[in-house]
């Protein structure tokens, strides 16, 4: 292995080690109840990056972002199988053909919130329009806190208050959550 390969692999172990946190913490949250699942969500990005970028890692915040939007899409469409699963578990037409599941009782399941109705239909190119679609005053903020940041190191890299970008963030989600529903449900929630 020549020097370069070396630079090269410990290039893609230092963002790594630097964004593992990061990752872990999306996951999580975006897990809820399954939280403990994260690291094989995380593990599946990283063995991704490694496979993606063999050369050493794109230069910040390509990096990040790279990392972000492949465990998003990840979790997405683990959160579109088990949608599936559960419809196919609570229709008695489909159950003799539904993988064997655990039994849920149907007073457990809750129906479907609108924003699980709409991310059931929204494709990454939607979410990447509705993105687009927030203004140059938002989206800045928007993009950080994908990212990862907190809203005071939002505030401190954009020069405005930590309570400032809190605002800024949950207008950009509504603003989001608005654009999607329009746009994949035709406002028919």
């Amino acid at each position: 292995m020549d020097s370069g390969d070396r630079s090269a692999g410990g290039g893609l172990e230092a963002a790594l080690v630097t964004h593992r946190p990061m990752l872990l913490n999306h996951a999580r949250s975006f897990l809820g109840p399954r939280r403990e699942d994260a690291q094989d969500f995380v593990q599946d990005t990283l063995e991704r990056f490694v496979t993606s970028f063999p050369q050493g890692p794109p230069p910040e915040p390509r990096c990040a972002g790279w990392l972000m939007t492949t465990l998003t899409h990840l979790l997405i469409s683990d959160w579109r199988k088990q949608v599936v699963r559960r419809k196919a578990l609570s229709d008695p037409a489909m159950a003799h053909t539904a993988t064997p599941q655990p039994v849920v009782s149907l007073d457990s399941v809750r129906p479907p919130a609108v924003v699980e109705k709409v991310m059931e239909k929204v494709t990454p190119d939607d979410f990447k329009a509705a993105v687009a679609t927030l203004s140059p005053k938002l989206r800045p903020v928007y993009e950080l806190h994908v990212l990862g940041l907190s809203h005071e190191e939002i505030g401190s890299r954009l020069g405005i208050k930590a309570g400032a970008a809190r605002k800024r963030l949950w207008e950009a989600r509504r603003r989001l959550a608005a654009h999607l529903e329009m746009g994949v449900l035709g406002g028919d929630a």
